[in-house]
């Protein structure tokens, strides 16, 4: 009964609506964040990512992350960060990526606010597995607040249709693990 459902399950996947070989670099996504710091506390918040191709091989990003108080441990923290990258198709399923980045970073606090400007760079891969599944890695780099950090990523994308897909992802860094679950609008 559980192998009739289980194929059941994966010939109405493999039927549904094929995405393009090629990789899409132009979207908008929503995400829920869940946020747990190493030390005291946690936040919870939205964060909203955009991609646009602007050629082959190069494309722009920006993301915005508002993360909100939890108790009293964190009363909040906003991110904006303006990214541009590159991509190199590997093969008409993989890319290679790298990009670059400026940062906006507002911890809000009791006492007052602490913004700072910094520099983001990174890498990883994009891969389509099949057609209707994608994955990616990367590793990034975050200079801000005099702190460097580096962070792992990945995420999983479901094409529900040509455009729009549910993702998920985790990322994890010395100073916090991160979890999102959202959307993809691709154009």
């Amino acid at each position: 009964m559980l192998l009739s459902r289980c194929l059941l399950l994966a010939s109405l996947a493999a039927a549904g609506p094929a995405v393009a070989g090629d990789l899409s670099y132009s979207y908008g996504e929503a995400r829920a964040v869940a946020a747990d710091a190493r030390g005291p506390g946690e936040a919870r918040g939205l964060s909203l990512n955009g991609s646009l191709t602007l050629t082959r091989t190069v494309f722009a990003g920006l993301r915005y992350v508002d993360l909100g108080e939890d108790g009293d441990q964190r009363l909040g923290t906003e991110r904006a960060t303006l990214l541009a990258g590159m991509r190199y198709p590997f093969t008409p399923m993989v890319d290679i990526v790298g990009f670059a980045g400026v940062l906006h970073e507002a911890v809000h606090r009791p006492r007052g606010d602490d913004r700072g400007i910094g520099l983001v760079l990174g890498g990883g891969g994009r891969a389509a597995l099949g057609s209707r599944y994608e994955a990616s890695a990367r590793i990034e780099y975050t200079q801000i607040f005099s702190d460097g950090i580096t962070a792992i990523a990945g995420e999983a994308l479901w094409h529900v249709t040509h455009q729009f897909s549910l993702l998920a992802g985790a990322e994890a860094s010395v100073q916090e693990r991160t979890a999102t679950v959202g959307a993809r609008l691709q154009f």
